[in-house]
């Protein structure tokens, strides 16, 4: 059995899924297995791009720490109805939900994004 150290220099390990425990000889498989097997969020952009879930279950409570999920069991079921702004979830429950006018200050701030064409609403 070799030993893992040459003098003073120690040998990187293989990098490894930490969800699985399953190791890889390189961070391509790595990258590649986990954006296949794993979650990441498509609302945290590039800063975050790396940052992966187990599963969705997993996904689903960041989304609810960081993010404004839908909380309609429709849209739970449906996964990933998420949102980046509390004026797009507003926006959503307004159209798809509840049928209740959001305020002038929401629509506003909804065009601003794209969600609300100048024709709907205030």
């Amino acid at each position: 059995i070799r030993d893992r150290y040459r003098d003073d220099v120690m040998i990187k390990p293989h990098p490894f899924c930490p969800f699985c425990d399953k190791s890889f000889y390189t961070e391509e498989p790595l990258l590649n297995h986990l954006s296949k097997v794993h979650m990441n969020c498509h609302l945290c952009g590039d800063k975050h791009k790396y940052v992966y879930y187990k599963d969705y279950k997993d996904l689903e409570t960041h989304f609810q720490k960081s993010h404004y999920l839908c909380l309609n069991e429709i849209c739970r079921n449906k996964c990933f109805v998420v949102f980046g702004t509390l004026e797009e979830l507003y926006v959503h429950n307004y159209k798809e939900h509840s049928g209740a006018a959001p305020s002038k200050g929401i629509i506003m701030d909804a065009r601003k994004v794209g969600l609300f064409s100048p024709d709907e609403g205030g």
